[in-house]
């Protein structure tokens, strides 16, 4: 019986994810997986994806001369189980690796405020050690034409208003995780190591990119 590769590379990638969900894994190992399973992720999106939609969008004809068995379904199909392990992913970082993680006496800040005692020092790293690699760029008209994002770089996408005016506005924040690590650690408080993404470093920042401006998401 055939069945499609990408959809075959997928299945051996849930692996790896439930390899990640195993107790029986030291939690060290079990935070690599959910790294490696990302990383295979984010190849398969740069690599294979570009063609599986350039591929669904030829002609009838034309597919069946490249290939015998065309699906034209390929593509919704790999977006729903993509969209399921991610969702798995999600339910092992949160309920799985970082619970654990705090029973090791290490935070990790993930889709929580930001402890009043850290934010000078996320401030400081931020002024310090991130800001002279941002290059923030607002998408007006000609941006739009003009910007391509990078291979193997990391983008947030941020809502910006001026206040006298009606529209939103969208801006492109690169996260510089060419030139710094993805992690920084902060100070211990109470016993515990705290640990923070350079994302939400920046995230924290964005009213100093953007003076001036009301921020609506990122």
């Amino acid at each position: 019986m055939f069945y499609n590769r990408d959809l075959s590379w997928l299945g051996f990638n849930l692996r790896v994810l439930q390899e990640a969900a195993d107790k029986n894994v030291p939690l060290y190992e079990r935070m690599k997986f959910l790294a490696i399973f990302s990383s295979n992720l984010d190849e398969f999106f740069r690599v294979r994806y570009p063609y599986i939609l350039a591929f669904s969008k030829l002609g009838r004809k034309t597919q069946l001369q490249l290939n015998t068995d065309p699906d034209d379904e390929l593509p919704s199909r790999i977006q729903a189980e993509v969209g399921s392990q991610l969702k798995l992913f999600g339910n092992i970082l949160e309920q799985d690796i970082i619970p654990e993680l705090r029973e090791n006496r290490i935070i990790f800040y993930y889709n929580t405020p930001i402890a009043e005692a850290h934010l000078p020092e996320v401030r400081e790293i931020f002024l310090s050690e991130v800001l002279s690699f941002i290059q923030p760029i607002v998408l007006d008209e000609s941006a739009r034409q003009k910007f391509m994002p990078e291979n193997n770089r990391l983008y947030f996408v941020v809502t910006i208003k001026e206040p006298e005016k009606v529209t939103l506005t969208q801006a492109v924040v690169n996260i510089p995780t060419e030139k710094l690590p993805r992690f920084f650690v902060l100070s211990p408080q109470d016993g515990f190591e705290y640990v923070i993404f350079i994302d939400d470093i920046i995230r924290e920042n964005l009213s100093r990119l953007f003076p001036g401006m009301e921020i609506h998401g990122d």
